[in-house]
């Protein structure tokens, strides 16, 4: 999207990031442990079982279309793995890194933009951390600083003002999971109509 802002600005009017961030230096630095590890033979054995295993361990439910297009099931409704091939996957992961994707310059981008943002925070952790072993526990506690430092930083490369640019406005939703539209539908809406000037519908 900030690609296109720069290429074809004289088509860019504003722009909206929805719990975007610049992740071009995002695995530069060790990872904390993720729960895909967590997932049981149970709470695989059908859609529902998996969705709300998933809603545990990241606290949003996700909507069943997402998965339904995300995974694969078996004969007997079984989640039987991911429907992304491994080879796009790989293409993906090597698109997000330096030097594929490097940082944006935000200096380059001259239309008004809303960064709509959910970063972690010390207090929220992830959901997914109450089930990790202690051993996993302690590498998370080391690493998750790194993480929200990231974060931090990334906020403020986007949030600076540049001579000539206008200046972009940051709404943070400290804390939020992943799919902060959908657990925040509300404010989300008011604040994007807002800032694309539409008047909010009373009736």
């Amino acid at each position: 999207m900030s690609k296109i802002a720069v290429k074809y600005a004289g088509y860019v009017d504003k722009l909206i990031y929805l719990d975007a961030s610049d992740i071009s230096e995002r695995f530069t630095f060790p990872d904390v442990p993720y729960p895909f590890s967590l997932f049981t033979d149970a709470d695989t054995r059908s859609l529902f079982s998996f969705q709300a295993t998933y809603a545990r361990f990241t606290g949003v439910r996700e909507p069943i279309p997402a998965i339904c297009l995300s995974y694969k099931f078996d004969k007997d409704g079984r989640v039987a793995g991911t429907s992304t091939p491994e080879s796009i996957q790989a293409q993906l992961s090597a698109g997000v890194n330096i030097p594929a994707n490097p940082p944006t310059n935000w200096a380059d981008i001259k239309v008004p933009r809303l960064g709509i943002v959910a970063p972690p925070t010390i207090e929220s952790k992830v959901p997914w951390y109450w089930y990790l072993s202690s051993a996993d526990r302690a590498v998370f506690d080391e690493r998750f600083p790194r993480l929200l430092r990231w974060y931090s930083d990334v906020i403020d490369k986007f949030s600076e003002k540049h001579p000539g640019n206008p200046t972009p406005i940051v709404y943070l939703l400290p804390g939020a999971p992943h799919y902060i539209y959908i657990n925040n539908e509300a404010e989300v809406v008011r604040q994007m109509r807002n800032f694309l000037e539409v008047p909010l519908a009373r009736n």
